[in-house]
């Protein structure tokens, strides 16, 4: 899932400088072109096009009980808005920073997240 949003962002013109995945959550580095959308705006479409998978991967399984955790764990004003489950906790963190890679003119904010 995750390999696949990189990519993703790499189609877009983005950079993925350094990452590492363990088993609750992701370090990456990324590197990113100017572009219209915000990074938090890249990044929250990252999450829910990730979240989406874990979802439909829980239901191929059958681990219904996780599923309900999940449920439980959305609060009412999202509940209001439609969402349905609960994947992730508040902790993106972006620095800013400038990363030149050699033969590139990107000269956009390079992120660090955890």
């Amino acid at each position: 899932m995750i390999y696949n949003w990189f990519e993703y962002l790499k189609q877009q013109g983005h950079f993925i400088t350094g990452y590492v995945i363990v088993p609750n959550h992701v370090h990456a580095t990324i590197a990113f072109r100017k572009t219209k959308k915000g990074i938090n705006t890249i990044v929250g479409n990252g999450k829910r096009f990730i979240g989406y998978e874990i979802i439909k991967r829980l239901k191929m399984q059958g681990k219904n009980d996780l599923l309900l955790q999940l449920e439980n764990a959305v609060n009412n004003s999202d509940k209001n808005k439609g969402k349905l489950h609960e994947l992730w906790e508040d902790s993106f963190d972006w620095k800013d920073g400038i990363l030149l890679l050699p033969g590139s003119t990107c000269t956009t904010p390079l992120l660090a997240f955890t």
